[in-house]
């Protein structure tokens, strides 16, 4: 993995309370990605 410290990466944080839809929303979110063939990277 290239370590470039002027390299910006976006980072998304998704909150909520339980049940308020987080994973329906990151499932959606993920499909349209999928469809625009944009790279997606999760840890």
């Amino acid at each position: 993995m290239k370590n470039n410290k002027d390299e910006k990466i976006r980072i998304s944080i998704i909150n909520g309370f339980l049940g308020s839809g987080k994973t329906t929303l990151l499932t959606h979110y993920i499909s349209e990605l999928l469809k625009n063939d944009e790279k997606i990277k999760s840890s």
